[in-house]
């Protein structure tokens, strides 16, 4: 009986820290790739409730730095930035569906759009 209110006493002291290491479920967006490109991006919502964004190469798990992030309805649009290259891309993100989203990139060049399809991972 003394070992069972023992592991009792332990099992209630330890919830509070199971707990506060959960993450929630309802604050991670998703983690997404594009067949087109090396780059994976994972979006999910800070403490405050303010879209952020994390991009990286898979080929040299380079981070790219994400700035200006603005989310309205189902729109997601944020600047990314490559530190060895200081390329800077200006996308807009279009959820589909739960499982899709369209990047479209505008090209410097003769006002053209670049396409994206992106495919949900988790």
């Amino acid at each position: 009986m003394k070992k069972i209110i023992i592991i009792l006493i332990l099992s209630i002291i330890s919830l509070p820290q199971i707990f506060a290491q959960s993450p929630s479920t309802t604050d991670f967006i998703g983690q997404w790739t594009c067949d087109k490109t090396s780059i994976e991006m994972v979006i999910w919502k800070d403490k405050n409730g303010s879209f952020q964004v994390a991009l990286f190469d898979k080929s040299d798990g380079e981070m790219l730095e994400c700035t200006n992030v603005i989310a309205k309805e189902l729109v997601l649009s944020f600047t990314a930035k490559t530190k060895s290259t200081n390329a800077v891309i200006n996308s807009t993100f279009t959820l589909i569906d739960e499982m899709h989203l369209i990047e479209v990139i505008a090209a410097d060049l003769e006002n053209q759009e670049i396409k994206l399809h992106w495919k949900k991972l988790k």
